[in-house]
C-alpha cells in the first residue's frame, strides 16, 4: 500500500516542482522562447522555367520561432516560415543567431536584435538568412517585437517577411 502511495505521490511532486521552477524563472535569462510572427510577405522563385520564374506579390505570411536564450544578449532560433497563407509559396525552415542589445528604458524592456542564419526553402534550396527587430516587454514572459526577415538569394531575389508578433519566455 505504502508503495502504491509512493507511486502516486512522487510524480505529483516532480510536475510540482517544474512547474513552480517555470514560474519562478527570472524573466529574460537563459530560458526558452517561443515566438509567433504575422505581417507581410513576399517570395521570389528562383528556379528559371516556365512554372517557376515569377515573383509572388506582397502577401500574408507567419513565422513561428522556437528558441533558447542564453543570456539577454545571446539566443538562438529554430523557425518554420509560411511566405503566403492563402497562396502557393513554400514552407522555408530557418536557423538562426540572435543577437540582443537590451536598451535600459525601465528595467531593461527595449530590445534591438539582428539574426544570422540559414534558412531551406524546397525549390531554392539552402539561403542565407537576416534579421532585424526591435522587441518591448510588456510583461516579464510576455515581448510584443516588430521585425524584417530576408533569406537571401545570390542573384538578389529574396524571400522577405516583414511582421508583427508575440514572444512567450517559459
Amino acid at each position: 500500500m505504502n508503495l502504491i502511495k509512493c507511486i502516486t505521490v512522487l510524480p505529483l511532486i516532480f510536475i510540482s516542482l517544474i512547474v513552480t521552477s517555470f514560474a519562478c524563472a527570472a524573466p529574460h535569462e537563459k530560458s526558452a522562447y517561443v515566438e509567433w510572427n504575422i505581417g507581410a510577405a513576399s517570395y521570389a522563385r528562383v528556379k528559371y522555367t516556365p512554372e517557376f520564374n515569377y515573383s509572388e506579390p506582397t502577401s500574408i505570411g507567419s513565422n513561428v520561432n522556437l528558441g533558447y536564450l542564453f543570456n539577454r544578449y545571446f539566443a538562438t532560433e529554430i523557425g518554420y516560415t509560411k511566405y503566403n497563407l492563402g497562396g502557393n509559396a513554400p514552407n522555408g525552415v530557418d536557423l538562426a543567431v540572435k543577437f540582443i542589445y537590451p536598451f535600459n528604458v525601465v528595467n531593461y524592456d527595449l530590445n534591438i536584435f539582428a539574426k544570422i542564419g540559414s534558412a531551406y526553402l524546397p525549390d531554392t534550396g539552402l539561403r542565407p538568412l537576416v534579421g532585424v527587430g526591435a522587441a518591448y516587454q510588456v510583461t516579464p514572459k510576455l515581448d510584443l517585437n516588430t521585425q524584417v526577415q530576408d533569406s537571401l538569394c545570390i542573384d538578389g531575389k529574396s524571400s522577405t517577411l516583414l511582421s508583427v508578433g508575440l514572444t512567450y519566455y517559459f
